[in-house]
């Protein structure tokens, strides 16, 4: 929200000063249009980045400690077969019929300079796959492999971009967090996140 206002502010700020810009060539001060047309484009830029980063972080959750993100509950079907139910804090669920002696998720930790917090930017996360993964590699190599993907459409991915373009000074580090455990029957485990990324407990 915060972002947004900026992004607006902004944008207002750039085109008043596009205004007094063309109304001082109009009187042939074009030292003065110029400067003010310098400033309007920085202040639109800054804008426009306030927009992009709002638009990019849509999807994540705001992290500010350790916390329960999610349960997994896990029900053997047959040999190296298995359904995991997921639970969001929400109530959300959704289930996966996957292959293999594990579970995995993967997710995109966001991380901003403290300064940033100022502007309503946290840490961040966002679930990205979930996953059936084998402890022997050649059935890893040669089995069946079954990956579902947990992220939410966004026209805008943050991470992809953030690899390739430094989101400075705002963003301090981008990376992705996975775990995974051996699946036991009917048995159900947290999920966490922090700062750090990703972890399961079984629950007791």
């Amino acid at each position: 929200m915060i972002l947004w206002v900026l992004c607006i502010t902004f944008a207002l700020m750039a085109l008043v000063l596009f205004a007094y810009a063309l109304r001082a060539f109009r009187r042939k001060h074009f030292i003065g249009g110029l400067s003010r047309i310098l400033l309007g484009t920085i202040l639109l830029s800054l804008g426009l980045l306030a927009a992009f980063i709002s638009i990019g972080i849509r999807g994540y959750q705001a992290l500010t400690q350790e916390q329960v993100v999610a349960t997994i509950t896990i029900e053997k079907t047959k040999a190296q077969t298995f359904k995991a139910q997921l639970t969001f804090p929400d109530n959300q669920q959704q289930a996966f019929n996957l292959s293999g002696d594990e579970v995995a998720i993967d997710a995109h930790i966001l991380k901003w300079h403290p300064w940033a917090n100022l502007l309503g930017l946290h840490t961040a996360y966002q679930f990205d796959r979930i996953y059936g993964r084998y402890t022997n590699i050649e059935d890893e190599q040669n089995k069946t492999r079954t990956v579902y993907a947990l992220a939410q459409p966004n026209p805008l991915n943050l991470f992809e971009l953030g690899q390739r373009i430094k989101i400075q000074p705002f963003l301090d580090a981008e990376y992705g967090s996975s775990t995974f455990l051996a699946v036991q029957d009917k048995t159900s485990y947290e999920i966490r996140v922090s700062t750090s990324g990703l972890l399961i407990r079984q629950l007791k």
